[in-house]
């Protein structure tokens, strides 16, 4: 999962940057919104892969990955590394 892809299915803008407690509350909204115990026994199934990914961004927005990607995506807009290394 990409970080643009998380943070859409919680509901953030695809470049925001969210922190720790955002995250927590559009998780808790959003899993009552898609919790598989709360639909018909016809469309738990959907209810319940909605569920998984919602499940998988909350953890991945919240990781390790998602600060490096941060970092990451920081360092490739910043003209302060550029050419650092040049001889």
């Amino acid at each position: 999962m990409q970080g643009d892809e998380a943070r859409v299915l919680l509901g953030f803008p695809p470049n925001s940057r969210p922190n720790a407690s955002q995250v927590k509350a559009a998780y808790k909204r959003k899993v009552w919104e898609c919790h598989p115990d709360l639909f018909p026994v016809g469309r738990k199934t959907d209810a319940e892969s909605k569920f998984k990914l919602i499940s998988e961004a909350y953890t991945y927005l919240l990781s390790d990955r998602a600060s490096f990607d941060s970092f990451e995506e920081y360092i490739q807009g910043s003209s302060v590394f550029v050419g650092a290394c040049d001889k």
